[in-house]
């Protein structure tokens, strides 16, 4: 037996985590997986208490066929990703030491669970302190290298205006950048949750990460990230009470699946701004 899932909808599990938020017991949690050669992690966490399943390929196999006694030839590595990528889509129930998981294929259902031990805290905190350290050296670096390019922007209008240039539009003049004002009058004084700090520093880290690799000067930076984490596309929680069809009972499962695979020549200086204004 086969099953048709499609291909630009499915993700597919990394080497490191991809977190979502996901509400158990009526709080707010991170849950996220990833994959290495020879196992499956999955983590649930509120960044205080850590729980985890570490899965061997074996192991996942011999649990799928418990659970899905009817599933023969398909692409099980596809679901199982599409599946641990989206746990919180996909969750019919969950606590602290599990999570049900259901993926509805053509001509039946993929069932799959999560077992969970709290774990020790340490290695992970280690982890995300050193991702944070990352993310603030690199923003310090580029709050200086704005900072310098605004005061010398502020210099080359200054040398135009003193040759007599003058700007039609109104609306694009500005004063100079007052250094003073910027770092007191604009403080950030929107507060957020740690799990949203959390999400959004693990976006930053992930553009750090991706610009490094694609600039061969940066690979060899003082500040070395060991692990690269994913957000999903959302941050909003999922609730397993979203999911409107409860699974059946563990002894009345079953899948039945079909088979149906089915630029312009340079410019003086004061053009290009003449250009621009």
């Amino acid at each position: 037996m086969s099953t048709n899932l499609s291909k630009k909808n499915n993700m597919k599990l990394f080497s490191h985590y991809q977190y979502q938020q996901l509400i158990v017991d009526g709080n707010k949690y991170l849950i996220g997986a990833c994959k290495t050669d020879e196992f499956l992690h999955i983590l649930l966490t509120d960044l205080t208490d850590f729980y985890e399943e570490k899965l061997s390929k074996e192991d996942s196999m011999k649990r799928i066929e418990e659970l899905n006694p009817l599933l023969l030839d398909c692409d099980i590595d596809e679901i199982l990703d599409d599946l641990l990528v989206n746990i919180p889509k996909y969750t019919t129930s969950c606590s602290l030491q599990y999570i049900e998981l259901e993926n509805q294929i053509e001509g039946g259902c993929f069932w799959f669970r999560v077992n969970l031990t709290k774990v020790n805290p340490q290695p992970f905190l280690d982890q995300y302190t050193e991702n944070f350290y990352t993310c603030l050296s690199e923003l310090y670096h580029r709050y200086n290298c704005l900072l310098d390019l605004v005061k010398k922007k502020d210099k080359e209008i200054d040398e135009y205006k003193t040759q007599g240039v003058k700007i039609n539009k109104r609306s694009l003049v500005t004063d100079p950048f007052n250094e003073k004002f910027f770092e007191t009058k604009l403080k950030n004084v929107e507060t957020k949750q740690k799990m949203d700090i959390f999400l959004e520093t693990m976006i930053f880290l992930n553009s750090i990460k991706k610009s490094n690799l694609n600039d061969p000067s940066q690979k060899n930076k003082s500040v070395h990230i060991e692990s690269e984490v994913t957000v999903g596309v959302s941050n909003q929680p999922f609730t397993n009470k979203e999911i409107a069809v409860k699974r059946p009972p563990s002894s009345d499962m079953r899948c039945a699946v079909i088979p149906r695979i089915a630029k312009k020549a340079k410019q003086s200086k004061q053009n290009s701004f003449l250009q621009h204004i």
